[in-house]
């Protein structure tokens, strides 16, 4: 099995392909109490339109002008956005409309701890968007283990045979790998 892990999961773990492309049976969502944390939960990023346009010019998301973000799709747990689609001018000044799919895509572009958010947006008196507030929780993209509920479970006493059984769902461990130590 590819041990995927992330430091927190914000709640909820995912399905392997909400959140990469290729679907893994061991690797899907649950809710993830253990991993609680006060380093990673409520953060929140606020970007001017400015500030998106550069943040998602880095992902090569190119736009001279952004009207509106619009979220298309959650993931299996709905707690993270799956597809985004962006909307406004491109850099020829063109209208164009962006969609950035796949959570791990979506977090990344928009230069956040994790796609576990909510959005928040702003219009100024010409109704046009000025600013873009996205509250979350979570660091990483959500597969597999996270190590802070990891952690969380060992502080109640539970084994790392019952730690990566939570987190790797119908896993079982061999105690020897092909006859090798």
């Amino acid at each position: 099995a590819e041990a995927y892990f992330h430091s927190s999961s914000g709640g909820f773990t995912e399905n392997s392909e909400d959140v990469w492309k290729n679907r893994l049976e061991y690797i899907r969502t649950r809710p993830d109490p253990f991993d609680l944390n006060d380093k990673h939960y409520n953060w929140q990023v606020s970007y001017t339109k400015d500030e998106l346009i550069k943040q998602l010019a880095k992902k090569e998301y190119q736009f001279k002008d952004i009207f509106d973000l619009t979220e298309k799709e959650r993931t299996a747990s709905g707690k993270r956005v799956k597809r985004l689609a962006v909307s406004g001018l491109d850099k020829e000044g063109r209208p164009a409309t962006v969609e950035i799919a796949n959570a791990d895509e979506v977090r990344i572009a928009l230069g956040l701890k994790s796609a576990l958010f909510t959005m928040t947006k702003e219009f100024d008196a010409q109704k046009k968007l000025a600013k873009v507030t996205f509250k979350g929780s979570g660091w990483g993209h959500g597969l597999g283990m996270s190590q802070y509920g990891a952690l969380g479970m060992a502080r109640k006493g539970y084994t790392y045979q019952d730690i990566l059984k939570y987190y790797y769902s119908g896993v079982t461990i061999a105690s020897d790998y092909g006859g090798q130590k």
